[in-house]
């Protein structure tokens, strides 16, 4: 059966009336049993990672926003996405997972589909790695985000009443430069034996000044990080809802962070998107079953949708 992919666009129309609001304008569809991310060019054309129908391997659409017109198309030749950013110029980068995380590839492509070229990572750690969590692509300072969590083993001193749990678990964040050569790694605050800290970086989104966010839906937080690794911010999810579940999350030029999670009302919580400000402020929300979109600019969003 054939399967196509919708984009749904949004403009937010200004005035008290409308308090930010956003409306749906159009929607147009792709060929693609799925979509996996979204991003834009300086100029603002639309760029889609997805899986045509029947493919194994994931490929690259672009439109143009006047009349959202295609203007191309190829395949990434990769089966397990797991970060995808377009540069300002139109290059796309992609980042490989499949093979595991001894060998996560950031490849580089030409918009017309032209190879640039490939860099390995490699995770390593003195600790147990036990579960890799997210990745992403910062395009705005050439950066490669790749956490997972850390299990360390404790030792205490052989002493009347000394001793403690024998293990710690620690989320881990590490930056690297679009060379392989690792920058820096960063320590979550907190581990899974201090009750409501943050240990689990299950989402990551960086902003156009090179800020990190991270989302870490079992401590109901959002952390924010400067390109050099300080925490800058440290938000409560409970700013704007009682049940945070994000699914997937992207910034505007403005640094407003997007997250895809469950709009809750008296009559129930279903999925939508929320805007949350740069101060961990509620800014507006709709309810639309997307998990991942592109903020284009100021006013507009597209954003993928399961539905016809």
């Amino acid at each position: 059966m054939r399967m196509f992919a919708t984009i749904l666009i949004f403009v937010a129309l200004p005035g008290r009336l409308f308090a930010g609001a956003y409306i749906q304008q159009s929607s147009f569809t792709l060929p693609m049993a799925s979509m996996k991310a979204m991003d834009s060019d300086a100029v603002g054309n639309l760029y889609v990672l997805g899986l045509p129908p029947g493919a194994t391997t994931y490929a690259v659409a672009s439109y143009s926003t006047q009349g959202i017109s295609p203007l191309f198309s190829f395949d990434t030749g990769i089966a397990t996405p797991v970060a995808f950013a377009v540069e300002d110029s139109g290059i796309v980068d992609v980042l490989d997972g499949s093979g595991g995380l001894a060998a996560i590839v950031l490849k580089r492509f030409q918009n017309n589909g032209v190879f640039l070229g490939q860099t390995q990572y490699s995770l390593t750690s003195p600790y147990y790695i036990f579960n890799w969590i997210s990745s992403a692509i910062d395009k705005a300072t050439r950066r490669v985000y790749l956490t997972y969590q850390v299990t360390h083993t404790l030792f205490y001193p052989m002493c009347l009443g000394c001793g403690g749990p024998p293990t710690r678990t620690s989320g881990i964040i590490n930056q690297f430069d679009f060379s392989g050569n690792q920058l820096r790694s960063v320590t979550m605050p907190g581990d899974n034996n201090t009750s409501g800290t943050c240990y689990t970086p299950s989402l990551m989104a960086a902003d156009p000044q090179g800020n990190l966010y991270v989302a870490d839906g079992a401590c109901q937080h959002v952390l924010r990080y400067s390109p050099t690794g300080a925490l800058i911010s440290d938000t409560p999810a409970s700013n704007w809802t009682y049940n945070f579940s994000p699914r997937g999350m992207w910034t505007d030029p403005s640094s407003n962070l997007y997250i895809s999670e469950p709009v809750c009302s008296p009559a129930g919580c279903p999925y939508g998107i929320v805007k949350v400000g740069t101060d961990g402020s509620f800014q507006t929300s709709l309810v639309t079953d997307s998990a991942m979109g592109c903020a284009w600019d100021q006013r507009i969003r597209y954003l993928s949708s399961s539905g016809s």
